[in-house]
């Protein structure tokens, strides 16, 4: 799998520079834009339900796809586990279509990338609840573009399965040697590392701490392309990654995000039919 790793071709695309952020303020007016396009992916098996990771939608060409992180649809495929989506009525949609993933064991670059197709009924279904992405809101780069990112997505261990709360993560990049658990799992051009903010301040200019990171892969990992200075504008935001995996210490929590690049490159080898449509966005990936 070669990822897709040159910049859009978007001419309206601003110019990337750092984005001025200081609090968590800022991400409230963009809040309903990002939790509209994360959705919770919900495992049942033997009357067990919960929340198991996040997924989003992207349509390419008509067609619609659920991109998630790969060890998810590999532990629900090998459990044999249902996989379900819920509804606004406190009900739950299953997926029930063609699942393809490249896992964390099974690659040896450590995408760990899962796609489903979704039928034009699942689609239209889950569509007229959870916001699509599309080419024109992903951003194809072989290195992180900003300062500071935000992490959307659903938590395991979130008990109301059938009506999850969507949680969003404000990140910084790191850029210090990866920790030691990480070294073996940190791929060039396929991952890079977030340090999420353990605190960020509320209206009340009082720091209030980050909520935990436990199970929420899979959640689409967003940035700002805009001008210093510039407030989270839907206009702006682009997703660039899926997380990937979280490595919780006491004093520090680290996310690995594995570009959408690479994401392209699973479609790309997957699903023949979305080459034309990511060709030209993007190009055809290296050979």
């Amino acid at each position: 799998m070669k990822a897709f790793l040159k910049p859009n071709r978007d001419p309206s695309l601003p110019t990337v520079r750092p984005v001025d952020f200081r609090n968590g303020v800022e991400l409230e007016a963009a809040g309903p834009y990002l939790t509209r396009r994360s959705i919770p992916v919900v495992a049942a098996l033997g009357g067990k339900i919960g929340v198991e990771g996040t997924a989003s939608i992207i349509e390419i060409a008509g067609q619609h796809f659920l991109v998630t992180v790969g060890h998810l649809l590999e532990g629900a495929t090998d459990s044999k586990a249902s996989i379900l989506i819920p509804d606004q009525r406190g009900g739950f949609i299953e997926y029930d279509g063609p699942i393809t993933y490249m896992a964390e064991d099974d690659d040896v670059d450590r995408v760990d990338v899962g796609v489903g197709q979704l039928t034009p009924a699942l689609a239209r279904r889950l569509t007229a609840i959870y916001q699509p992405l599309t080419l024109a809101d992903v951003y194809t780069r072989e290195e992180p573009i900003a300062d500071v990112y935000a992490v959307v997505g659903f938590l395991a261990s979130d008990p109301a399965a059938r009506r999850p709360t969507p949680r969003v993560h404000v990140a910084t990049i790191y850029e210090g040697e990866p920790p030691e658990q990480f070294r073996e799992s940190i791929k060039k051009d396929v991952h890079f590392l977030l340090d999420l903010r353990n605190q960020v301040r509320d209206r009340s200019d009082r720091l209030v701490p980050t909520p935990s990171m436990k199970g929420m892969s899979g959640s689409p990992v967003w940035c700002m392309t805009a001008p210093t200075g510039a407030a989270w504008s839907p206009s702006c935001l682009r997703v660039l990654a899926i997380q990937t995996r979280v490595l919780i210490e006491p004093t520090e929590t680290w996310i690995r995000c594995t570009g959408w690049g690479c994401v392209a490159g699973v479609l790309w080898d997957m699903f023949p039919a979305t080459r034309s449509a990511l060709e030209a966005a993007w190009g055809a990936p290296p050979k």
